[in-house]
């Protein structure tokens, strides 16, 4: 049950909170005032936290807890969203939602409730000194201090409201129908499971911790009690004794004015209340906190579940004694703050411990019927519940508790329909009713079980006018199988299901509800399978955020068709993120039935994972293969230029020329290869492809050839692109030529662009969920058969005869769209042509085109790790006139810059050593800003971003003389400007 849902079951409304609220003693004043200080506590919140977290780190029932940094952080933000709200946020049935869904976070992360009780002190106690700071006066900063234990009290209240109404039947089952509680979390089992969860077979019911000899030392330095509390307390003896008389009257009047709490007190025995309220306090402040005083404190939260007295209603009352006393203590002394410190941390100090009996005792009334019903219970096979007129259960046997997967703690007042969620059981009730007999039985289908529910009515002759029911759970699937073939084949299907590795379940599409599940569930979600069943929603809580919209939508489809498929994530209870794919099929039923949606998710987080792998492992290899090529051809190119200038040209060396011609081709495919992997400097700029599209229109058409019709479709109002221009231009260019080869005999190019919004695109299609622009270029072609199209993008990859091959097309195309944010689709049958689309995605905001500046001078650093080029680099410059430094990485670069600082830097991006050229440059510049700079790299890797290099002049691997001479003349142009 959501929240939400259930502050409405427990009748949680504005006039019942503010009812709370002037029972507890705060005001609309009071709540201002710690509005009004919030912006000074949250300059306070980050430290606060830290030293929070640090006390959750030194102890290991909780430590293991918050091992995972991802749950770290999102707890660090709940906790912060916490403490805005206890100060700011108005006390509506959102703020009240909001604090039961804290019982439900805590039940989950299975922190017992004593130490969300004892983490609940600090939010008191590490703010107190900070008040008596800023408050303009002592007084001030008490009454802050009142108030705040006011609304942490108030606060948990509302969680341990909620906590008894959320289960995790995974986490509970094993071990849930002993009555003989353990340790929740012992310190032993915490250092044997360093994850977050405990082992499966060590897993205990979440429920008190035994009293052992070291249990109140434990809690003590949780909460943070020391020997100079317990001074602080001592020397507020006399303070206590005077204020207590004012303490009492509040507390009476309280308790009287109250038509439920004080039926629970006749009025003869008022006065021995307030002796015991007198006592409680006066052992309080002289107590050693040994065990002893902490089993004292447990028989009160004993009495006050004997006598009916509710968790919240003891926080309200122990809140209006300790406001009491606190404004009691005089602000005169050495360090009040302190003892505000001291009894506020004795207070919760106690109240662990009361809680902690109080649910102890909760189970055993429930495991416990009186007299000769309560052993008859015991001794039954069956699983026996007496529930009230409202359906809350009042009693069980240990087969029930077994059943439900429920801790009996928890399990006592929980709405029957809730422990168990058998289909079927409310009608069951409903029937018994309308029809005024005594007693009702069906046979109901559920966790893969068949159970014969009988419900009997019968009278509480105690109580005139109150009405019990048994209700009776007999297994009967054993008898059901030998009766007939029916429930043989459902056995048989049941333990195939669990044999095949994949989930099979069946869900109501009205309520969203898993009414079957097979048991392979707890391994892609970490629950069982029965958790599920009976839960609206629960299967999509477990979907990625960002693929629920997707799964959504092929529900929704599902609705007009009969089958469909969804690859969506999903997340595992520890934190583990799993791909899966899930084929869906309408299984029609009858009259008066609805129709049930079956479905078989299987898990291909392999699948998707070697194909990255593999995608990943070849563009690591083209990347280092043209880094490598890049760097070589520079100085193979280099020398024969500067043997050509020095033999007045190749005229007399014809196998130079030759040789000269073949590196260039070899350039190129490096080039190629280097677009495929990522690593080219792109040069974005805001433009419509439409205006691209036409301004190449006639280079298309002589690239496609007279044989080939090219039509352009493009949409008027298309948004604008972040792109690369002439790499789109090249793009563009390498798929129209693929187009063209595959109509051998001529055909039809088509040429689309189209806006995709949001709405558009299916829930399978990758552009689901966003916005982008969209160019496709479409053939007559033959098409490629599945096997080709997987392997379309693979580098020199084709199914051409090998004189026609180049392969590098596609891989180019793959590339470019990865490193502008988008991607590419290929749509493909054997014999009905092919279509590529690019989808650009369409920018948050306008961008301005980023302009390269760059200059060079007469000095010139030149800097880069590969010996050869940087020879045959300086060499080309010395040639053309300038004066030239040298070094091989960038520390030897910044020490010859401050000895003699270059006019003009040129340096590789890659530079080996740690330190890119990017950094190298930035850092030159800052010391010796007159520095004009021009970057080199055969390969930028995907971590340099186009926006750092975007301030310098670039020069691509392997560069010709000529294009270095112009990269120098813009540099001198720009040096001559400043």
């Amino acid at each position: 049950m959501r929240s939400d849902r259930l502050a409405g079951h427990l009748q949680i409304s504005e006039s019942t909170l503010k009812a709370r609220l002037r029972a507890i003693g705060v005001e609309d004043a009071d709540r201002k005032r710690l509005a009004e200080i919030w912006p000074s506590v949250e300059e306070h919140v980050d430290t606060f936290l830290t030293e929070l977290y640090a006390r959750f780190n030194q102890t290991p029932s909780i430590a293991q807890l918050i091992s995972q940094e991802a749950r770290l952080d999102r707890l660090l933000q709940a906790q912060k969203q916490y403490l805005h709200e206890l100060f700011c946020s108005p006390i509506d049935t959102g703020y009240a939602s909001r604090r039961l869904n804290i019982g439900l976070v805590h039940y989950q992360l299975r922190v017992t409730p004593q130490w969300y009780l004892a983490a609940a002190c600090h939010f008191i106690t590490g703010h107190i000194s900070l008040f008596f700071r800023l408050a303009q006066t002592p007084q001030q900063a008490m009454s802050i201090v009142v108030t705040l234990t006011k609304m942490v009290l108030f606060d948990a209240g509302l969680a341990l409201l909620s906590y008894g109404h959320y289960e995790d039947i995974s986490c509970q089952a094993d071990g849930a129908a002993s009555a003989n509680f353990g340790t929740g979390i012992d310190e032993k089992a915490a250092a044997s499971y360093p994850n977050q969860r405990l082992a499966k077979d060590s897993r205990r019911p979440m429920s008190r911790l035994q009293l052992s000899a070291t249990e109140s030392q434990s809690r003590m330095r949780f909460i943070g009690l020391t020997p100079d509390d317990m001074i602080h307390l001592q020397q507020l003896e006399s303070v206590v004794a005077a204020a207590m008389p004012g303490v009492l009257q509040d507390f009476y009047d309280y308790f009287s004015t109250s038509s439920d709490l004080s039926l629970l007190v006749p009025p003869e025995r008022v006065e021995m209340l307030k002796q015991q309220v007198a006592t409680y306090w006066q052992e309080l402040v002289n107590s050693k906190f040994d065990r002893p005083y902490a089993a004292s404190r447990m028989r009160i939260g004993v009495i006050h579940e004997e006598i009916g007295l509710q968790p919240q209603d003891y926080l309200t009352g122990l809140a209006r004694q300790a406001a009491g006393l606190l404004r009691a203590i005089p602000v005169d002394i050495a360090d009040p703050a302190a003892s505000c410190s001291a009894l506020i941390r004795a207070m919760f100090f106690d109240i662990t411990f009361v809680i902690d009996a109080y649910m102890e005792a909760r189970a055993q009334s429930l495991l416990h019927a009186e007299g000769l019903a309560g052993r008859v219970m015991k001794g039954l096979s069956s699983a026996v519940a007496v529930v009230d007129g409202d359906q809350n259960i009042l009693y069980a046997n240990e087969k029930l508790v077994a059943l439900c997967g429920v801790e009996p703690a928890l399990l006592r007042m929980m709405h029957l329909s809730e422990a168990l969620p058998m289909p079927g059981l409310s009608e069951l009730f409903s029937r018994l009713q309308t029809g005024h007999q005594q007693a009702s039985s069906q046979v109901i289908a559920w966790a893969n079980g068949c159970y014969q529910v009988t419900i009997t009515n019968t009278s509480n002759e105690q109580h005139v006018g109150s009405r019990e029911t048994i209700v009776v759970f007999d297994e009967v699937s054993r008898l059901l199988r030998v009766s007939g073939d029916v429930s043989q084949d459902a056995m048989h299907y049941a333990s195939l299901a669990q044999a095949v590795p994949a989930v099979l379940w069946q869900m109501d599409p009205l309520t969203e509800s898993i009414v079957s599940i097979s048991p392979m569930a707890l391994q892609l979600t970490g629950i069982r399978s029965s958790a599920f069943l009976g839960r609206p929603g629960l299967w999509m809580n477990f979907i990625h955020d960002e693929d629920r919209p997707r799964f959504k939508r092929c529900m929704d489809l599902m609705r007009q068709q009969e089958t469909g498929h969804c690859q969506y994530r999903i997340q595992h209870q520890d934190g583990r993120e799993f791909w899966v794919h899930t084929s869906f099929s309408i299984v029609k039923a009858g009259d008066n039935v609805s129709d049930l949606l079956s479905a078989v998710t299987i898990d291909i987080t392999r699948q998707k994972t070697a194909e990255h792998l593999r995608l990943t492992a070849v563009s690591q290899m083209a990347s280092s293969i043209s880094h490598l090529l890049n760097n070589a051809l520079m100085a193979v190119n280099g020398n024969i230029e500067l043997h050509a200038t020095d033999n007045n040209g190749l005229h007399n060396s014809p196998l130079l020329e030759s040789a000269l011609r073949a590196s260039k081709q070899a350039t190129t495919v490096a080039k190629q290869l280097q677009a495929f992997a990522g690593g080219q400097v792109l040069q974005p700029r805001m433009i419509s492809l439409n205006q691209v599209l036409r301004a190449e229109q006639l280079v298309i058409q002589e690239l496609a050839g007279t044989p080939v019709k090219v039509t352009f479709h493009l949409e008027p109002d298309l948004w604008m692109c972040n792109i690369d221009v002439e790499r789109l231009k090249n793009v563009i260019g390498n798929l129209c030529t693929n187009a063209q080869q595959a109509m051998a005999s001529g055909g039809h190019i088509r040429i689309v662009t189209r806006n995709l919004p949001e709405s558009s695109a299916e829930f399978d299609d990758p552009a689901f969920g966003r916005e982008w622009v969209e160019l496709s270029i479409s053939d007559d072609g033959a098409g490629m058969p599945h096997s080709i199209k997987q392997r379309a993008i693979e580098p020199f990859f084709s199914d051409r005869p090998i004189a026609e091959r180049s392969g590098l097309g596609l891989s180019i195309a793959h590339g470019f769209m990865s490193q502008s944010g988008g991607h590419m689709l290929i749509e493909s049958e054997p014999g009905q042509g092919a279509t590529v689309s690019l989808r650009f995605p369409r920018p948050a905001k306008t961008l301005s085109a980023e302009e390269g500046v760059q200059t060079s001078q007469i000095s010139v650093l030149v800097v880069d790790d590969e010996f050869m080029v940087l020879d045959v680099t300086s060499a080309m410059l010395r040639r053309i006139g300038y004066r030239v430094l040298t070094a091989e990485n960038a520390d030897e670069a910044i020490k010859i810059a401050e000895k003699q600082c270059p006019e003009i830097l040129l340096s590789d991006i890659s530079l080996g050593d740690g330190v890119d050229g990017v950094q190298l440059a930035e850092d030159i510049v800052s010391r010796h800003p007159g520095v004009v700079v021009i970057l080199m790299s055969g390969w930028v890797s995907r971590t340099t971003q186009v926006s750092r290099t975007s301030n310098f002049q670039f020069l691509d691997k392997p560069f010709t003389r000529d294009q270095l001479e112009a990269a120098f003349e813009k540099a001198q142009h720009l040096l001559r400007q400043r």
